[in-house]
């Protein structure tokens, strides 16, 4: 007489801590958990992907590492730049089951340089620039620095902060006339801050 094999059902597994959307600073450092309890026999793997992209931790490992034990599989990210914002997904995976539990980053940095810098007009004594604020990364645009160089100047130099024009970080437009000599080849560059 043959009596009735058992059937191995495990606990169904949970995820105990997840990570929760954040954000942070360029240069800063976080760890994003993902923890579980489970049926301690089952085989468990954890892998993180970023934008829908699988994490490789050999490549990428100047950012990214999995730190934990084996019911744990949280995220540290190093020394986080901006192209490290986005959806993070930890994904639990057993004998028997498929797990997945997600957060947003959201990196603030300084804000990029200003996009589409022209020089309008050129007299004698002044010249016109105009540009669009670029982006801000997070950080609220709160003013421009614009430097000039000749061939003749060591390095940059900021432009007199006498000039006249309208740079409200607002505004999608932004111009301003800057007095100058005539008789040498001007370089501008502006420098929108922030933070």
């Amino acid at each position: 007489m043959r009596t009735p094999s058992s059937v191995f059902r495990p606990e169904p597994t949970r995820i105990t801590v997840r990570p929760t959307n954040m954000e942070i600073i360029v240069g800063e450092s976080i760890v994003l958990p993902c923890q579980i309890a489970c049926d301690p026999a089952l085989d468990v793997s954890f892998s993180w992907a970023f934008n829908g992209q699988l994490i490789d931790f050999q490549r990428d490992g100047d950012h990214f590492e999995r730190v934990g034990g084996s019911i744990s599989g949280d995220l540290m990210i190093r020394n986080i730049q901006l192209n490290h914002g986005g959806k993070y997904v930890c994904v639990i995976d057993t004998d028997v089951e498929s797990l997945s539990t997600s957060a947003i980053l959201v990196v603030k940095g300084p804000p990029g340089p200003p996009d589409k810098v022209a020089v309008e007009e050129i007299t004698d004594s002044t010249a016109q620039l105009s540009w669009t604020p670029g982006r801000d990364n997070g950080s609220p645009i709160t003013g421009y620095i614009i430097q000039a160089r000749t061939p003749f100047t060591v390095g940059w130099q900021a432009v007199d902060s006498g000039t006249t024009g309208t740079l409200s970080p607002l505004s999608p437009f932004c111009s301003i006339y800057l007095g100058w000599s005539m008789g040498f080849f001007w370089y501008f560059f502006v420098v929108q801050f922030g933070y």
